[in-house]
């Protein structure tokens, strides 16, 4: 009995020294309104924990607490300042309440009363605060992007800042996504981005940080304080029959890891890949690898619209997406990033080409169904060591699978039936190795060693055969094509400082590729039809010496690049064929600034390339059902030079108001020139080296202005480009070519009061083909397109109606008129937000594209996705 008595003593005791204690409340702010997603932060015994504020500013937070240990109690927001309260006491229930007052300073570089302003300026990076951008009808990062003056995105997803593409999109720092930064910005919630800082001058090598002489571009996207622990959003969308958009995202951020992962499946036309493979627009990883892949021979189905292309992508994707950062110690870090993307797209087009040369016409038409299916598979590994404060060290390799199978059925000149079959593969393997060692504070090494294999085969099977041969034509023909292509380099780099506007870099490097092709045709169950067969082996190797040299002094912005290089080049094909080439590039950007924010630019260029492997193997390759290419080649270098003068006013920080007026000068020598053979089946090409020098000069001018109290934004760019070309068709001498392309482009949008936003576009394209053939030998076409955008805001409810009108030949009857509707429903103080979108009201089936390329005007009719109404709903966290 004595045991039990002491025991229960003993608890009594242990109950009083460490107990549960739960601490509650509830954050407002000086208007007594509940302030959401607020950071409570208990500190206690050398231990913390936090949590966040429900809508209605409540919280409770539960820890174990010694009697003897004060509690420390902070509530922290993003605008507002932060408040601490500490107990000497402790109790097994607390109810602490904070009243939290808004700053009224922002960080370092200028003060604002309320609202911030647009944009700010911090030595090399311009910030745009986000709030002053984006409205309730943005869904993704990328829709804010479009917004931002100065900033532009392309069809692919790349951005160019200033002109400049750039070169990464970081969260907070991190360059999670590298070039393969679509993933972000295209799925992540623009709602919790603070800040977007466009970043010049910016290195991703710490030690090279005021050491490069080179000018990338950076964004950094700065997310809310409230965010920056986890963010993640659901999102799903569907008619309730047989269409529907499901998408989800999550972000994590924590002293050791930072991950992103998203996931999407949808057949509503949203294109979540980095490269669009019903365009087969690249995406800016694979178009920074193309060079150092072997080229793509036979042709792949695409969708052809110029009205944009998700109207026409009748696709059923699925993409899903992991980009991790970890963090194992202050000197190794680890990126890990993979995607998966599988695809089914359906292509129903009917194509027209008609030949127009010496008055004669020659027309050819394809009626196609046809069934696409892309599967792409990426893993990427970056390994980063900061050994010491001198040296880092960096490993990356990368894997991409990439196979696509085509189905397709197609009627020829409303006459002959066939069905063939496109299957392509794609292997590339890439491994990098760059080792940096600062030698003193302005000096630095660098080795980057840099291995990539590839190889690409390449299939097209048709049936019934083609009219190549006397065989039977119950038969069918087969096309097997198989390249593949190694690269081997090593770069030694210097790199010096003398002063922070004063840089050289000088390098030497060393390049081994190896590039082989085997193609063959065969019909009647696998006989080698004469002349399609290809069997080439490409040797180069390379010894180069290059100097980047970058001063900055009164006013006076130099860069200058001189690359010389000795390529040895040996051809088997499979007679030998052997050429030493020097190859040269030099380029100098001159900027200088004028006065009251004038400034001119002159950029100069001056290179020699060797030639493109595409233009290797002589002997023909079928290509599509009416197609076949082959080369007459040189191992001589092409030559180019290519000037740009302009001026620019930039007052983008004070008055968000920029303008800039250039005119270049483009000319080629020794140049592949298309032979082409053409009747009402075949239109075959043969490319051969000219030297005869082709031309192009070209004006353009971009105005672009933003007018922050009433949220508007003006933008026009006018492009105008003249083109003198030489070519060839049916056996005529080789005769010039003369094109003139007009573009115009105008985006106004502006707000009236604080509800209503009205956003117009305007596009309109001239083109204008002329050789020497005849007087008949010439082609326009005008075509124009007009969006006008209606957005009504509130606390609660925004719709956003636009019209799209479309003309895609003036001198043509023919228009299209396409109607969408949004409505999102976003209640007060819910993480649940609701929308109805309706797409294509009207119901268009089809769309015409028309172009002109050479001797040709091509026609496209192209099958629509059809009229849509989904309802959605959403949920961040």
């Amino acid at each position: 009995m004595r045991f039990y008595l002491a025991l229960f003593c003993f608890l009594i005791t242990i109950s009083n020294f460490y107990g549960q204690t739960i601490i509650k409340g509830t954050v407002l702010d000086d208007n007594n309104t509940p302030l959401n997603r607020v950071r409570v932060f208990v500190r206690h015994a050398n231990s913390s924990k936090y949590t966040f504020t429900n809508p209605k500013g409540q919280y409770s937070i539960s820890f174990d607490a010694k009697a003897d240990s004060p509690i420390l109690v902070i509530a922290e927001a993003l605008n507002f300042k932060s408040d601490s309260i500490k107990l000497s006491s402790v109790q097994n229930i607390l109810e602490i309440n904070f009243k939290l007052k808004p700053k009224l300073k922002s960080i370092e570089e200028v003060v604002i009363q309320g609202k911030r302003k647009p944009t700010t300026t911090k030595k090399d990076t311009l910030i745009y605060h986000a709030e002053n951008f984006i409205d309730q009808t943005d869904k993704t990062v990328e829709d804010l992007l479009k917004k931002l003056p100065g900033i532009t995105v392309n069809d692919n997803g790349s951005i160019e800042y200033k002109g400049k593409t750039v070169a990464a999109v970081m969260l907070d720092g991190s360059d999670l996504f590298k070039s393969n930064y679509t993933i972000g910005t295209r799925s992540i919630n623009p709602n919790i981005i603070d800040q977007v800082q466009a970043i010049e001058h910016w290195s991703d090598n710490p030690i090279l940080k005021g050491l490069n002489a080179e000018n990338k571009v950076a964004l950094n996207l700065k997310l809310k304080k409230n965010k920056a622990s986890f963010s993640s959003n659901l999102n799903a969308e569907t008619d309730f029959v047989d269409r529907y958009n499901l998408g989800a995202y999550a972000l994590l951020v924590s002293s050791g890891i930072k991950t992103f992962g998203t996931t999407n499946a949808n057949n509503t036309g949203v294109n979540k890949s980095p490269t669009n493979y019903s365009t087969n627009n690249l995406g800016l990883d694979d178009y920074l690898n193309m060079k150092l892949q072997s080229p793509e021979i036979i042709q792949s189905k695409t969708v052809n619209s110029q009205f944009g292309d998700e109207k026409a992508n009748r696709n059923r994707q699925w993409f899903s997406s992991s980009n991790t950062a970890f963090k194992l110690n202050d000197k190794l870090h680890i990126n890990i990033n993979g995607n998966l993307m599988k695809d089914r797209i359906s292509i129903d087009d009917i194509s027209e080409r008609n030949y127009n040369y010496n008055h004669q016409n020659i027309l050819q038409k394809d009626e196609n169904s046809s069934t696409k299916r892309p599967v792409n598979l990426m893993g990427e590994m970056d390994v980063k060591w900061y050994k010491s404060p001198k040296e880092y060290l960096t490993f990356s390799s990368t894997l991409h699978s990439f196979s696509e199978k085509t189905d397709n059925s197609f009627l020829t000149n409303s006459e002959r039936s066939y069905h063939s079959e496109i299957n392509k593969e794609n292997l590339f393997s890439k491994n990098e190795l760059i080792y940096t060692r600062k030698i003193r504070k302005k000096e630095a090494f660098q080795t980057i060693v840099l291995y990539t294999y590839n190889q690409k085969p390449q299939q097209f099977w048709i049936s019934p055969a083609l009219e190549l041969t006397n065989q039977n034509a119950s038969s069918n023909t087969f096309q097997d094509v198989f390249t593949n292509k190694k690269h081997f380099s090593v770069d030694l780099i210097h790199h010096l400082v003398f002063s922070e506007n004063h840089k050289l870099k000088t390098s030497l490097s060393y390049t081994n590729e190896r590039f082989s092709l085997n193609s063959n045709l065969y019909e009647n169950h696998f006989e080698i039809v004469e002349n399609f067969q290809n069997n080439l082996q490409f040797k180069t190797n390379t010894v180069g010496v290059n100097i980047d040299y970058y001063i900055k002094k009164n006013g006076w912005d130099i860069t200058f690049n001189q690359h010389n290089s000795l390529a040895s080049q040996e051809l088997s094909n499979p007679n030998s064929d052997t050429k030493n080439s020097v190859l040269n590039s030099s380029k100098l950007f001159i900027y200088k600034y004028l006065f009251h924010k004038f400034s001119l630019f002159l950029n100069g260029d001056i290179t020699t390339t060797p030639i493109d492997f595409k233009y290797l193997f002589d002997n023909n390759i079928l290509v599509s059902n009416r197609s076949f290419v082959r080369n007459k080649y040189s191992l001589d270098p092409e030559k180019m030079e290519n000037y740009t003068l302009g001026i620019v006013y930039n007052d983008n920080l004070r008055n968000q108001f920029t303008t800039s007026l250039s005119t270049s000068y483009l000319k080629n020598k020794n140049k592949f020139v298309s032979e082409y053979s053409v009747d009402s089946n075949w239109n075959n090409m043969t490319y051969q080296q000219v030297e005869k020098p082709t031309e192009s000069y070209s004006l353009s001018l971009n105005v672009e202005k933003y007018i922050a109290p009433i949220v508007s934004r003006f933008n026009i760019k006018l492009n105008y480009i003249r083109s003198n070309y030489f070519s060839m068709i049916n056996q005529s001498n080789l005769s010039e070519l003369n094109t003139r392309t007009f573009n115009t482009n105008i985006i106004h949008q502006f707000a009236l009061g604080k509800n209503l936003k009205i956003k117009t576009l305007f596009d309109y394209s001239m083109t204008n083909f002329s050789s020497e053939l005849g007087n008949n030998s010439e082609l326009n076409i005008m075509s124009f397109k007009n969006t006008i955008s209606y957005t009504f805001l509130n606390n609660k409810v925004s719709t956003n109606l636009s019209n799209e009108y479309y003309k895609p030949d003036t001198k043509q009857s023919v228009a299209f008129l396409f109607t969408n509707f949004n409505l999102y429903y976003s209640p007060k103080n819910s993480r649940l937000k609701y929308n109805f979108t309706a797409n294509n009201i009207l119901n268009e089936e089809y769309i015409y594209s028309k172009y002109t390329h050479d001797y040709m005007t091509l026609t496209y009719k192209t099958k629509l996705l059809s009229r849509s109404f989904l309802f959605g709903v959403n949920l961040s966290l």
